[in-house]
């Protein structure tokens, strides 16, 4: 008898270490995520979270929003059948303390996992969608995180049906098996599972992988390559001449029957939803409206690499995902990854300079038209995201479209407005790119952090500090008129450079002067030079 009490010991003691609830972890230091894909035909996954404890205390919680989209969506609605284990199998009560945080008492454990369910059923560049054809994941709406361990290392494996494929933009441990330095690095990773054509290429010997989830004729995948290639060589010109990631995946959803566009920028990734029929699109971006779509928001998002992602305002990285994150700086952010978008299609052949000049005055006319441009500052509008973003649900009638204005479009302009200010200087004539290039020194690869990624946020008013230096009283009056007030945008600054602002009716039209002075005639020329050749 006291044989066979010692055996059922000894058993349970083994089952126990093979079960996922409580096998104990290797390396106390690494948070080990699970994500399984266990009910596709009802869009519900489950999320494992095992981890080392010594606290008395731990602090889960849902991102109440998601890097890259400026409004809160509060992600936690979506999280249900929350449980907790100790090692020994034994439950651990969860205190719910508001909407998306959880107390977990953990006295007297050595380690815990955590588990529940998601439901995913939205295809955007915020949400996830999984459905029995495959799953889209996008980690800030997935991923819960664990308040006190920000910092910690994280190994994720993916549980999927065996015939899906799974891409995932961090570094691969084994089969479905990825690490991520910490939590913002897990999150800022996409995931794409399911059946999908995937393509490489290499520059700078850094692999490339263009991802789809439908086939793409070689007639458009030729071309679309080729395209991408040329703005991934300028935009690595324009700074020092490297590529600041050891990998880069493109993930695309083009389908005619999307319910809409949208894209999101990640440190070595990038994710483009449009609705259109690939069989249809021509590889023109001059002459074809989907191709130039896509070419166009492949170059913003790919660009963010740079602005935003590494080179980033205050406060965007590391991030607070329990609340929103003010900054003023979203048109510099945005605004001027717009801009340099344009630029890159230009500089490298791939727009014509009647193109570029078009796409201009259509941002142009789109902002002028705006009502809210009376009402606020862009500064203001960029802190202000959080209420007047596009996709906010509406469970009450505003009239956000009298009363606000995009910071894309009127940063935008602002770019361009300050690249004409810039090179038109009498005494140490400079570029945009010039600034953006101090900035990204002072910013990002001269200053040392202990963040997955290098360098610091930046602040309002020591990006002004900079643009003065370069430009003195001019650009002082500059920040004053386009940042800080409602007063219209100088636009008087591109006859510097040989062009005029035409009006006609409600659309406005910048125009090549047929007899600007040779000084303006050098800076167009200088300000469209091609960079990149085929």
């Amino acid at each position: 008898m006291v044989f066979n009490k010692r055996l059922t010991k000894i058993l349970l003691l083994l089952v126990l270490s093979l079960c996922p609830w409580s096998s104990l972890l290797a390396d106390e230091s690494v948070l080990k995520y699970r994500l399984i894909i266990d009910q596709p035909r009802q869009h519900i996954a489950s999320v494992s979270i095992q981890l080392a404890v010594k606290e008395d205390t731990l602090t889960l919680a849902m991102p109440a929003w998601s890097p890259g989209r400026y409004i809160i969506y509060n992600f936690a609605q979506n999280v249900f059948d929350l449980q907790v284990k100790d090692e020994n199998n034994k439950h651990i009560r969860p205190i719910l303390i508001d909407k998306q945080t959880w107390k977990i008492p953990v006295a007297g454990s050595r380690q815990i996992t955590i588990r529940y369910r998601v439901f995913a059923n939205t295809l955007d560049g915020t949400f996830s969608s999984i459905d029995s054809s495959g799953a889209t994941i996008n980690g800030s709406s997935v991923f819960a995180y664990i308040a006190e361990r920000m910092s910690s290392p994280v190994e994720l494996r993916i549980d999927a049906p065996d015939h899906w494929q799974v891409v995932c933009a961090l570094d691969p441990l084994a089969k479905r098996e990825f690490k991520a330095a910490c939590y913002d690095h897990l999150v800022d990773s996409p995931l794409e599972m399911g059946k999908l054509f995937t393509y490489r290429f290499k520059i700078q010997d850094k692999d490339h992988f263009l991802v789809f989830r439908q086939a793409i004729r070689p007639e458009l995948l030729k071309p679309f390559k080729r395209d991408l290639k040329k703005i991934i060589a300028y935009f690595a010109g324009l700074f020092d001449g490297n590529l600041p990631y050891d990998h880069y995946t493109f993930f695309f959803h083009l389908n005619e029957n999307l319910k809409h566009t949208d894209g999101m920028e990640h440190a070595n990734a990038s994710r483009v939803i449009l609705r259109m029929n690939v069989d249809q699109v021509k590889p023109d971006a001059n002459n074809d409206a989907n191709y130039d779509n896509l070419i166009w928001l492949s170059a913003h998002e790919f660009f963010h690499v740079w602005n935003v992602k590494r080179l980033r305002p205050a406060g965007l990285g590391p991030f607070d995902y329990s609340k929103e994150v003010y900054t003023p700086n979203l048109w510099i952010a945005e605004g001027w990854t717009s801009y340099y978008a344009y630029l890159a299609l230009l500089r490298s052949g791939i727009y014509t300079q009647e193109k570029f000049l078009s796409e201009l005055s259509g941002r142009i006319t789109r902002y002028e038209n705006s009502p809210g441009k009376a009402y606020r500052t862009m500064a203001e509008t960029s802190i202000l995201s959080w209420l007047f973003n596009r996709r906010m649900p509406r469970y009450a009638e505003t009239n956000i479209n009298q009363t606000t204005y995009s910071f894309y479009y009127k940063g935008l302009i602002t770019g361009f407005l300050l690249d004409i200010l810039l090179r038109s200087q009498t005494q140490s004539p400079s570029t945009l790119d010039d600034l953006i290039r101090q900035m990204w020194l002072t910013f990002y690869k001269n200053e040392k952090s202990d963040y997955f990624l290098s360098g610091r946020g930046y602040t309002q008013q020591e990006v002004e500090r900079m643009i003065i230096n370069m430009t003195g009283e001019s650009g002082q009056k500059f920040l004053k008129t386009a940042v800080h007030s409602t007063r219209p945008l100088p636009y008087e600054l591109v006859q510097k450079i040989g062009l005029r602002l035409k009006k006609e009716g409600q659309r406005y039209f910048l125009i090549k002067e047929k007899n600007s002075n040779p000084q303006a005639r050098g800076l167009w020329e200088s300000f469209v030079k091609r960079i990149v050749t085929d």
